[in-house]
């Protein structure tokens, strides 16, 4: 069985026509990626003001809220949000505390009756009190927007 075949030969400039839209598109992407990575870190960042400072000590660029960074990576167009202190995961997901070394924890209650006293407890429960999927949650709308018109600007051109 007999078949037809063509080719395309990219004459000139072309080609590198092509490679600088492809860049340039790729700079618009990140560009939306970044834009929305920052509006959730606002937003987490405000979350955890409300719900994590209980005592009102903490101050908004300490603790898990100032920790709250962005890693981007243009080469996959993506950027991920997290914060940098290691009990940031527990507060988003809540969890139970146990002591590492020892039969106790052993710390100085900062709340309630107990405030000044140093406590022995063999676990902590830590409710769960999200801060980052709230954000992204009040985020979704526009960060949806915002790549529904980047790809409207990048087919129309």
């Amino acid at each position: 069985m007999g078949g037809m075949g063509f080719g395309i030969q990219i004459a000139g400039n072309a080609f590198r026509v092509l490679q600088k839209a492809a860049k340039d598109a790729n700079k618009r992407v990140m560009k939306v990626v970044t834009d929305s990575a920052l509006r959730v870190q606002r937003g987490a960042r405000i979350n955890v003001n409300q719900k994590l400072n209980t005592t009102g000590k903490s101050t908004p660029g300490s603790g898990v809220g100032g920790s709250i960074g962005i890693e981007k990576d243009p080469a996959k167009l993506e950027a991920r949000i997290g914060p940098g202190v290691i009990y940031g995961r527990i507060h988003e997901f809540g969890g139970v505390i146990k002591p590492k070394r020892g039969e106790f924890l052993s710390f100085i209650s900062t709340q309630g009756k107990t405030a000044g006293q140093r406590l022995f407890l063999r676990s902590v429960t830590i409710p769960k009190r999200p801060y980052l999927q709230p954000a992204l949650d009040d985020a979704k709308p526009a960060i949806e927007r915002d790549f529904r018109a980047l790809v409207g600007d990048l087919l129309e051109e």
